[in-house]
């Protein structure tokens, strides 16, 4: 989505033409990417602070994808999670988005599964701890 919205100028390198040129219509590019289902007021104001925001997401944009880091971009290995990441650690071996969330259920639910194949100690009757002691 950030992408579509750096995307409202065309022809960056030639012309420069601006697809959000009056309020309606970055109030029609809000609903067209789903972002609100009902119209909303957009002011002259709102759309300066629009683009404001559209042109600082296309310098951090390029900076990422051509930068020394754009070979450390990951994808969250939750299942459930669908984010990029920068990856900064030391070694680049980072698997999540976030280690306090994404990392911390995907460590539950390994640590669950491997506790399902276990034998419970307490679940094992006595006659059959005597059975196999003697």
């Amino acid at each position: 989505m950030c992408l579509a919205f750096v995307a409202t100028v065309g022809e960056r390198w030639r012309g420069n033409h601006e697809r959000l040129r009056e309020p309606a219509d970055l109030r029609r590019w809000y609903r067209e990417y789903g972002l609100l289902d009902e119209p909303v007021a957009v002011t002259p104001t709102g759309l300066d602070a629009a683009r404001t925001l559209r042109e600082a997401i296309h310098r951090v944009a390029i900076d990422l994808f051509t930068g020394i880091a754009a070979g450390r971009i990951r994808g969250c290995a939750s299942p459930e999670c669908a984010l990029l990441f920068v990856d900064t650690s030391r070694l680049g071996r980072r698997r999540w988005c976030s280690s306090a969330a994404c990392g911390s259920k995907d460590r539950s639910a390994a640590y669950r599964r491997r506790q399902a194949g276990r034998v419970s100690w307490t679940a094992v009757s006595p006659a059959w701890w005597t059975s196999r002691v003697r």
